[in-house]
């Protein structure tokens, strides 16, 4: 199958990072609707799709076909970390269950570095071939989802947001709130709008653990001083409308804050 990537919606936003409003720091990074980041600190867009798949299968995936165009120096320039930016697009993926329905999911950054020119290129299509093995001596058996929340055990506390952004929590802030082991912190959350009405569309069947970036400060270790960020979903979203052509703000019905843990 052939996916052409739209970057009709490319813009550069603007965080702000700092828990102290009389002393900002900002980011600068590119932001493409519909795109998912795995770093608080680079920003780099990624593509990210599910597959509904048969179960009994091994699956394999190849990317081929990609073509790109080149991205302005002067877009390139708000990118927090050049070198991290790979020379190719590694594609990863993964089959799960959801609520019993096997899945095939996939992701792949939308930007590479040209080795040849220096300049960094986005992705503007590729082709994706699915190839399926059937298992050997596959038993059939009712699918378990999640038996346990990850809130049965450990120490949590309940975050509120309302809009999109990376947020900052500093070693301060966790160990007032009565965090013991700083090293040991993760954050928790599936949010990014409302739950699908039907029952055949995706969602987690348990809270997804979130990247995190943890400033340790010249000594390495995580103390005073030091601060973990990680990118945070609003209730509020926007969808393009390809038939329209248009954006549209879709608000939570329920509730003005996305929680995480």
């Amino acid at each position: 199958m052939h996916k052409a990537i739209s970057w009709e919606s490319e813009s550069i936003k603007e965080v702000n990072i700092s828990t102290d409003p009389q002393e900002p720091e900002t980011i600068k990074y590119l932001y493409i609707e519909g795109a998912t980041y795995m770093s608080p600190t680079v920003l780099i867009p990624y593509f990210a799709e599910r597959i509904k798949v048969e179960d009994g299968y091994d699956y394999s995936v190849l990317l081929t076909n990609n073509t790109f165009s080149v991205l302005e120096a002067g877009t390139a320039k708000v990118l927090t970390s050049i070198e991290s930016i790979e020379s190719e697009i590694v594609l990863s993926y993964h089959v799960y269950k959801d609520r019993g329905v096997p899945y095939l999911y996939y992701q792949l950054p939308l930007l590479r570095k040209n080795t040849s020119s220096g300049s960094i290129e986005k992705l503007t299509g590729f082709s994706l071939h699915i190839e399926a093995e059937r298992k050997a001596g596959v038993k059939s058996g009712k699918p378990k989802s999640a038996a346990n929340s990850v809130l049965s055990s450990g120490f949590w506390y309940k975050i509120a947001i309302k809009e999109d952004g990376i947020y900052k929590l500093t070693h301060e802030q966790l160990a007032g709130l009565g965090f013991d082991n700083l090293a040991n912190i993760k954050v928790f959350g599936n949010c990014g709008g409302l739950l699908p009405y039907n029952n055949n569309e995706f969602r987690y069947s348990g809270l997804q653990e979130n990247g995190i970036y943890m400033e340790k400060g010249a000594d390495g270790v995580f103390n005073g001083g030091d601060y973990i960020l990680f990118y945070g979903q609003g209730p509020h979203i926007w969808k393009y409308d390809r038939a329209n052509e248009l954006f549209t703000h879709v608000l939570h019905r329920y509730s003005d804050y996305c929680y995480y843990f």
